[in-house]
């Protein structure tokens, strides 16, 4: 019989009602598992806050880079904080990364602070 490919032992299952987070509690401080059901409303306002932030980049992305750079670049996602650009062309790249420090100050302020990174790529626009 031939040996199977990949690891020959499988983990347990993790259980459904603790996992290890940074959830916030009273002391701010994390002290161990957390239960599902308190971490759920955090990941919730996090997801909200990232969706609500990404949105409001895209609604004045043309008053942020100018119109003629939107035509060549666009917010694609935002994860963790790294809001992703999309470019179609190298110098709507180069543009964007020579404006990199500026666009994300006024990123940030635009979003709160959701914005923290910006990470420029080529993509369709």
């Amino acid at each position: 019989m031939p040996k199977p490919i990949g690891p020959s032992t499988r983990r347990a299952p993790r259980s459904p009602r603790l996992a290890q987070d940074s959830a916030p509690r009273d002391e701010g401080k994390q002290t161990g598992p957390v239960r599902l059901h308190e971490l759920i409303p955090h990941i919730l306002r996090r997801a909200a806050a990232q969706h609500d932030a990404i949105q409001q980049v895209q609604r004045c992305w043309g008053r942020l880079v100018g119109r003629g750079l939107a035509r060549h670049a666009k917010p694609t996602s935002l994860r963790k904080g790294t809001l992703y650009i999309a470019t179609d062309e190298p110098g709507a790249s180069f543009t964007l990364n020579l404006e990199k420090p500026r666009l994300l100050r006024k990123l940030r302020t635009q979003t709160r602070g959701v914005v923290e990174e910006i990470v420029i790529r080529p993509g369709e626009v």
